[in-house]
């Protein structure tokens, strides 16, 4: 394969025609155009692309999938969709989890607390639902009666210091990843949750739209996330396998991965060049799971048949694999 890089000097091309000026039209520019194609073009010869074993999927690719029942599609309601993420089982582990921390704390001493029931912790969900829909500078404005304001009836059913007790105190569980299956094609890259306080598991990435916070890895498809972690700058995640091939970026890309149902679906992971790498990408490949990602030449153990040292041009092939 050969890439030209034309470096062509206008400078050299007025030289000669001031220089041949009265020699004959066509004898001048035959000689200028020589001149251009030998000291204005430089040839850079790409490596052949090395051999390559195309990857094969068991089992054919698939696209997202609603693993829900054929009646709950036809006659769906609000609530039971809202129940496939929170069903009454997780409602009443939060409330727990919610009253058991509010004890450990000493909720009762300054403002007043009640123990949580299923009940208002609905009405509390519903209220911060409706905040995230109706969008107020603050959580306050929801409870304003100044006639200046908009009336919203659903605060109504709870007030204020009520609504912010339980969101101090309020601890959750895992939600369940059944409801759904993603595509075989999902990608994995990282999200900054806004910090600005002081902890030392945030970190700061200058060009970011949220520079400084706290850095969580996701695995999405289709604008959703399907799972997530968050990582730390002074610590390894404690539910983290650690393979002994893999980087700290490696193991948690494949824990992330390991959470799809790859024991009877196929998927390609996509990611960019702060992930990639060819130990992880051979180790997914072990594990019948595709990967494609951009990659640095700098990288450790980069194939020193894919470097090139002279600049290319532009859409410039030097190698192919799927």
């Amino acid at each position: 394969m050969m890439s030209k890089i034309c470096r062509g000097s206008n400078r050299g091309r007025g030289r000669g025609r001031g220089r041949d000026r009265g020699r004959g039209r066509g004898e001048g520019r035959n000689n200028n155009s020589e001149r251009d194609n030998n000291n204005g073009e430089q040839i850079a010869q790409l490596p052949p692309p090395p051999f390559f074993n195309a990857f094969q999927h068991v089992r054919p690719l698939h696209e997202f999938k609603i693993n829900l029942s054929r009646d709950f599609l036809l006659l769906p309601s609000p609530y039971s969709i809202f129940s496939l993420f929170f069903s009454l089982e997780q409602i009443e582990i939060i409330v727990k989890n919610t009253n058991k921390y509010a004890y450990v704390k000493n909720a009762g001493e300054g403002r007043n607390w009640k123990k949580l029931t299923t009940k208002e912790f609905k009405i509390w969900l519903a209220i911060l639902i409706y905040a995230g829909v109706f969008k107020l500078p603050s959580i306050r404005d929801y409870w304003n009666k100044d006639s200046k304001f908009p009336e919203h009836k659903i605060t109504t059913f709870m007030s204020l210091i009520c609504f912010k007790q339980i969101k101090r105190f309020m601890h959750i569980s895992d939600f369940s990843k059944t409801i759904c299956i993603p595509s075989s094609n999902v990608s994995i890259d990282e999200m900054i949750a806004r910090f600005s306080g002081r902890s030392a598991h945030t970190v700061r990435i200058k060009n970011k739209p949220t520079p400084e916070g706290y850095k969580i890895l996701s695995l999405c498809d289709a604008d959703y996330t399907y799972t997530f972690i968050f990582t730390s700058r002074i610590q390894t995640h404690p539910e983290i396998q650690q393979v002994s091939d893999l980087s700290k970026v490696g193991n948690e890309v494949y824990h992330l991965t390991s959470q799809l149902p790859i024991e009877d679906k196929s998927f390609n992971i996509y990611m960019d060049n702060y992930f990639s790498s060819i130990k992880l990408f051979k180790y997914l490949r072990e594990k019948k799971i595709g990967a494609c990602g951009t990659v640095r030449t700098n990288s450790a153990n980069f194939p020193k048949v894919l470097k090139v040292n002279k600049k290319l041009d532009w859409d410039t092939l030097s190698g192919g694999g799927c």
